[in-house]
């Protein structure tokens, strides 16, 4: 009876142990991650957007939060149904079962929703006569609220956080400012079936009834679980009244912190070393780390950053920056008696003209005012000063151009920056703290 006694409390050790093994086994694969703070980066408006606004960085926290938040100012004009929506400057792709996203929020009136818009792995924004949003209750007093919000089942996956938004749905006829805060994104999802190398769902399959079969997604969309991005925050890399510096931002989806180093190398346009430096890295959700780059003259200069974290991870970095000596600032009349345009050959539709304004190629703001656009002879002293031993008046030729820093898109012709150019310029990650504005 005893040994009978014995082999039953042996298997019921061995069956225990088992199921408890499995269910702890199972959280790990399920991870909480803060996506977004907003202490660096405010979200640029959606150029569609039919409402004038802004986005910016706010000190206006949750009374428990330090930081900053993003503070979204919409306009609304009172003739119609009208809305506005602010998005990431990069996809944010959820990796594997996204289960909860968790917002703080602050609303001043409820008749406009603060609304989070979702992307699905088919790439809709709309499954059949349901949106794929939600909008949480604002507190009725107006202050910083918490929401949860849990993702339905039968949502493709992976999802995107794609935008968010508000409308005048309720006050159609009202002509009002209004303004929202959003702090402390935080995303709850399960990698189990996150392909540890590559981040891709392997659970995911095309749709088979696609509405329109020429748009269809025919891959699953990308959802790396490491995220690395080098970025300068200027147009082609080019510093002028702001110091030399880069910005390294990551994001980390695996379970855990990842810690390491980053090491920068400097070296001017002879690719003579100018500087070295090497930090600590630590990362748990997302984080952005400001390096100051070492350029104590004007020229051109070259950055190697190399990049190793605790789980392997190596990423290498090259680019290309210029330093310029800041410009006089001009008054409208100088920049109008200017003989210089700017005509940029291509067909999109945000020319890179802030390079051009860096090096001292000031045009007025608009068009069609007898101002004469000329092809650029690149003969001043700021273009000089691009060229390592360049003489002041020396002609410099293209491949050493302000644009050749970086990858600057080229644009549609234009007779100056305009306004706005630089809010809506979204060929760049802004590597500092930077506002939008869309229809001021």
């Amino acid at each position: 009876m005893t040994a009978l006694r014995c082999a039953v409390a042996a298997m019921a050790m061995i069956f225990l142990g088992g199921a408890v093994g499995e269910a702890a086994e199972a959280p790990a694969t399920l991870v909480r991650k803060t996506v977004e703070t907003f202490d660096e980066v405010a979200w640029p408006p959606e150029v569609w957007s039919r409402a004038a606004g802004a986005t910016r960085l706010s000190a206006e926290v949750a009374p428990d939060a330090g930081g900053k938040c993003l503070e979204v100012e919409v306009r609304f004009a009172g003739k119609g149904f009208e809305w506005f929506a602010a998005m990431p400057a990069e996809p944010l792709v959820i990796p594997g079962d996204a289960k909860a996203v968790t917002m703080r929020f602050r609303a001043e009136d409820k008749r406009y929703p603060v609304i989070l818009n979702f992307r699905d792995g088919w790439g809709r924004t709309q499954a059949g006569p349901k949106k794929l949003e939600w909008a949480p209750p604002p507190d009725a007093g107006g202050k910083w609220a918490t929401a949860t919000f849990r993702v339905p089942e039968d949502w493709v996956r992976p999802l995107t956080l794609a935008s968010i938004a508000t409308h005048n749905w309720s006050a159609q006829a009202d002509a009002r400012t209004v303004r929202f805060w959003i702090d402390h994104l935080e995303v709850e999802t399960d990698l189990r079936d996150a392909d540890p190398e590559t981040g891709l769902l392997r659970t995911w399959k095309p749709d088979p009834q696609p509405a329109d079969p020429a748009k269809a997604v025919k891959q699953c969309p990308k959802a790396p679980l490491l995220a690395v991005e080098f970025s300068t925050g200027q147009v082609s890399n080019v510093f002028s009244r702001e110091p030399p510096a880069v910005a390294l931002r990551l994001r980390n989806w695996k379970p855990g912190t990842l810690t390491g180093t980053v090491t920068l190398r400097v070296a001017d346009g002879d690719d003579k070393p100018i500087d070295r430096q090497e930090r600590p890295v630590s990362v748990e959700s997302a984080v952005q780390i400001n390096l100051p780059l070492k350029a104590e003259r004007f020229g051109l200069y070259r950055l190697q950053a190399d990049l190793a974290l605790s789980d392997g991870a190596k990423r290498v970095e090259k680019m290309t920056f210029a330093r310029l000596p800041p410009g006089r600032d001009l008054s409208e009349a100088e920049k109008q008696a200017s003989p210089y345009g700017v005509n940029v050959n291509g067909g999109g539709d945000r020319p890179p003209v802030v390079p051009f304004r860096k090096a001292g190629r000031v045009a007025p703001a608009g068009q069609g005012r007898g101002q004469e656009v000329r092809r650029l002879a690149l003969v001043s002293r700021h273009h000089a000063a691009l060229r390592p031993g360049g003489r002041q008046g020396a002609s410099v030729p293209d491949e050493e151009h302000p644009r050749a820093a970086g990858q600057g898109r080229q644009g549609r012709r234009t007779a100056g920056p305009g306004p706005g150019v630089d809010a809506r310029d979204r060929g760049h990650r802004p590597g500092v703290s930077r506002d939008h504005a869309l229809g001021a």
